[in-house]
């Protein structure tokens, strides 16, 4: 039997480590050997904003990851392959050294991406699966992001890589603002309501944005999203909701502006799992670009600090990645 050294997560953030024997992979799954892993702001949600009390499994709740296959009982997946791994949440082990992973969440992999930016794919797949239910057809001419985390810069990205004209930020911290602006965002407001509200319609010529996408996952942000749109528009949700509490929407405002809602999750159950692979063409298009996101590689022995650094991004913090050595 072969061991390997695992951290445990504790929800607050507090990380242990403890000696657990190596998965072993049955058939349909592979074993990988993890590269890098990311942290994710629902991650940081489940650790840190949750009510749960019990620690996570081994190696989770990490689900954003890049490593090589290296026991395979697949036909799809060799060994020595690299793959994106995109687990649900619930099942992601990309904190460990080792995980098992079913066929059905792999991706491969191009030789020429790092692990550090391929692994910037599992957040991308996810938002371009969301804009396929935030905007179906022809690209808009305008659109707003609530929350510049590094979802809400994706979602900049591929919103201007989907043929919209223009398309805004809001957002209160000002390193944020200015990453989005370098993500290709012509106007990058702060989070004062009535202002951003004027500065937006003025900018869109009285219209508001065409798609606003909240991003935040904050109340504020969902209210902020009906003001900002135009008539006819559509709303996309894809920030997590706080808590089971009934959500504050301003429906006469989404009544009278005809508005179309939509929400976006689980796109790791989307067939052929199209949305990720579409995100690694891009970045493998495009590293420098997507690259910029990552402002931290940190190994694996640093989670706890990477875990409360992702979570408290007050100074040039986005995307925090963890490069893992077996």
């Amino acid at each position: 039997m072969t061991m390997m050294t695992t951290p445990v997560v504790h929800p607050g953030g507090r990380v242990d480590w403890m000696d657990i024997a190596r998965p072993v992979p049955a058939p349909g799954e592979v074993l990988v050997r993890m590269e890098a892993a990311a942290v994710c702001g629902s991650d940081l949600h489940a650790i840190f904003a949750s009510d749960r009390r019990e620690p996570f499994g081994p190696g989770g709740p990490g689900h954003e990851g890049v490593g090589r296959v290296v026991e395979s009982h697949s036909t799809r997946f060799e060994e020595g392959m690299r793959v994106l791994t995109v687990p649900h949440p619930a099942q992601g082990q990309c904190f460990a050294a080792y995980q098992v992973v079913p066929e059905a969440y792999l991706v491969p992999v191009p030789e020429t991406l790092p692990p550090h930016t391929a692994v910037l794919a599992q957040q991308l797949g996810t938002v371009i699966f969301a804009l396929k239910k935030f905007w179906r057809g022809p690209a808009g001419r305008t659109a707003a992001v609530i929350g510049a985390g590094p979802a809400g810069l994706a979602f900049v990205g591929a919103i201007a890589r989907l043929g919209f004209e223009w398309v805004a930020t809001v957002e209160p911290r000002p390193f944020r603002r200015e990453a989005a602006r370098s993500m290709g965002a012509a106007l990058s407001l702060g989070a004062e309501p009535a202002l951003t509200v004027e500065k937006l319609v003025e900018a869109t010529d009285g219209r508001g944005a065409d798609l606003v996408v909240e991003a935040s996952g904050q109340d504020s942000g969902r209210i902020l999203a009906a003001e900002l749109l135009a008539q006819d528009g559509r709303i996309g949700f894809f920030g997590l909701p706080a808590g089971p509490h009934p959500v504050p929407l301003p429906f006469a405002v989404l009544f009278s502006k005809r508005a179309e809602l939509a929400t976006s999750v689980g796109a790791q159950f989307e067939p052929g799992l199209v949305s990720f692979r579409q995100a690694l063409t891009w970045i493998a298009q495009a590293p420098e670009y997507w690259g910029q996101l990552v402002t931290h590689r940190l190994p694996l022995a640093a989670l706890e600090g990477a875990l409360s650094l992702a979570a408290n991004p007050e100074g040039p913090i986005l995307k925090v990645v963890l490069e893992i050595s077996a």
